[in-house]
């Protein structure tokens, strides 16, 4: 058993959990190079009769495939039927490329002796002398890799240990470590592990790419399944005959909007993220899906993506909607309007708000207060930036306004107004204000 060096498993599994990775605590004091660990008991038995199953998600009624499934054989390789108390797994998933993978992400609740131990034990490899060395190292570097032979079969294994992150929504935060176990497959599952992830590619929306992709020849895939965040993701990566051609064209379309790292699109409830490495020409294309009962193939745009449909009432030039918490407009220059825009009205922190996002920029020009008090800004989310009306000398008086108006001091406060308007959208309509905005009256 080998140490794996802290740097590159970091990097290993940042890029596995897009938007999931996980941020290290600072190691103990405590080098410890010498530790007696507590007894575990073996992994190939069960380890207590209360010990945490993988979550049950019953099949849909038809028996057709769904996304919850890779917990569960014949894609789980692990031989475990129950974890011990305290260990609850949170993430899967299934990686087809150069190696074909299996990857499974729990929380265990516990000291680190006995996380060591345990994970130790169904590798193969708990000798008295490694299993202090691992330890020190979990102590010293505030993580530790291993590998070996998974539990009694001949399948290459390794895992990652680091502890949880109070700050990462991917799990359910519990005191205690984070456990990334990798099993190399058997060569048969390559088959099915590629078509589960076709099914969870949605041919619709790929339709929506522009030629020279090379769709039919992903250079590697994977799908990731999470129970906290309740989503599956699918994710392709392509090596275009023409990368240069191929970014131009898509990054060209208005269809797509930009984001952090990449481009992104709306197909109703499902997200197309796409993600350029210049210097290694390849193109990443990722779907996501709320839910862990749909495979992301089986999903259709509602029939009701209008506006209208959505519950809007139809004003000529805008579409309004209006509930107890919010009045909201669309309005569009292809309807005779003069700005294109979302229009919004709520309240919060005890102010009236009011929210404009104009499009093409995708600007959020917030107003909060009373009129006399009226604290006037605009937040871009491109760039993550606030900035003042005029009124404001400086950043810090604008601030001091605010908080004084508010009563809130986080700087994340002032993102608040903008914040609340996406969260409201996607939890009424199914939509982001941008991808509500592209909907037709009816």
């Amino acid at each position: 058993m080998r140490k794996i060096h802290l740097i590159a498993f970091v990097l290993v599994l940042t890029a596995l959990l897009v938007s999931c990775a996980q941020t290290q605590q600072a190691p103990s004091s405590d080098p410890s190079p010498s530790v007696t660990v507590s007894p575990s008991p073996s992994p190939s038995a069960s380890p207590s009769p209360s010990g945490a199953d993988v979550p049950d998600v019953s099949p849909v009624p038809d028996g057709s495939p769904y996304p919850a499934q890779i917990f569960h054989i014949p894609y789980n390789q692990i031989p475990v039927d129950d974890w011990p108390d305290g260990y609850t797994p949170y993430q899967v998933s299934l990686e087809v490329g150069e190696f074909t993978l299996y990857r499974y992400y729990l929380t265990a609740q516990d000291t680190d002796e006995n996380v060591v131990a345990y994970f130790s034990s169904l590798l193969g490899d708990d000798s008295e002398e490694n299993l202090a060395q691992n330890l020190a190292y979990l102590r010293d570097d505030g993580a530790v890799g291993t590998h070996g032979m998974l539990g009694n079969t001949d399948l290459p294994a390794s895992v990652q240990i680091i502890p949880t992150d109070p700050e990462d929504e991917d799990y359910t935060y519990v005191e205690g470590f984070v456990v990334c176990l990798t099993v190399n497959a058997v060569a048969d599952s390559a088959y099915e592990y590629t078509a589960f992830i076709d099914a969870n590619t949605n041919a619709a929306a790929d339709s929506a790419l522009p030629d020279g992709l090379g769709l039919s020849a992903p250079i590697a895939s994977e799908v990731r399944v999470n129970l906290n965040r309740d989503c599956v993701q699918s994710q392709r990566y392509y090596a275009p005959a023409d990368y240069e051609a191929f970014k131009q064209a898509v990054t060209n379309d208005p269809d797509w909007e930009q984001t952090n790292n990449g481009i992104r699109r709306y197909f109703g409830d499902l997200s197309v993220d796409l993600v350029f490495n210049d210097d290694e020409q390849v193109v990443s294309v990722g779907q996501w899906l709320s839910g862990t009962s749909t495979m992301i193939s089986d999903y259709a745009a509602s029939s009701s993506a209008t506006l209208i449909g959505l519950g809007f009432n139809d004003y000529d030039q805008a579409c309004g909607y209006e509930d107890e918490t919010i009045w909201l407009a669309v309005a569009k220059h292809e309807w005779g309007n003069d700005e294109n825009i979302i229009n919004s009205v709520f309240e919060i922190y005890g102010q009236p708000c009011r929210v404009i996002v104009s499009y093409p920029d995708q600007l959020y020009t917030i107003m909060i207060g009373e009129e006399n008090d009226r604290i006037d800004y605009t937040y871009d989310p491109f760039t993550d930036t606030i900035t003042p009306s005029l009124f404001f000398a400086t950043y810090d008086t604008f601030k001091a306004a605010y908080e004084a108006l508010t009563g809130e001091t986080s700087d994340n406060s002032v993102k608040a107004p903008a914040l609340f308007l996406d969260e409201y959208t996607q939890n009424t309509f199914g939509y982001k204000p941008e991808a509500l905005f592209e909907l037709p009256k009816e």
